[in-house]
């Protein structure tokens, strides 16, 4: 009859201890610099970045501030920055805009190739 009182009460005891907080809070997390950085970015690139780590974002970052650089705009608006990042993110690969030269159903022909014979 012990036995059995004692399994109830480690049966019911442990529940109630497991709900207990602990007596030590866990102490705070610091953020690291990138997470700081990070969180100051505007809220639509935080959004495009969501799905990486703050270093990789604020890298991704950077490489898009880069190819501005290399293409003349050393101070890009916030526009530029996000356009830039949407391709950088997308790759070379991503969805084209369409160009059309008009309604013609083929492409015009090339005035290097001769006109076919009729």
């Amino acid at each position: 009859m012990k036995a059995k009182t004692l399994f109830l009460l480690c049966l019911v005891a442990a529940p109630v201890l497991a709900q207990q907080p602990p007596a030590v809070a866990p102490a705070a997390r610091t953020p690291t610099p990138e997470e700081v950085a990070f969180s100051r970015l505007p809220a639509d690139l935080r959004r495009m970045l969501g799905h990486m780590t703050a270093p990789q974002a604020l890298q991704t970052i950077r490489h898009s501030q880069e190819n501005l650089r290399a293409l003349g705009i050393p101070q890009p608006t916030h526009q530029q920055l996000r356009t830039n990042l949407e391709f950088v993110l997308t790759g070379p690969f991503g969805p084209v805009p369409s160009y059309s030269a008009g309604a013609a159903p083929f492409p015009p022909l090339s005035p290097l190739v001769p006109p076919p014979a009729r």
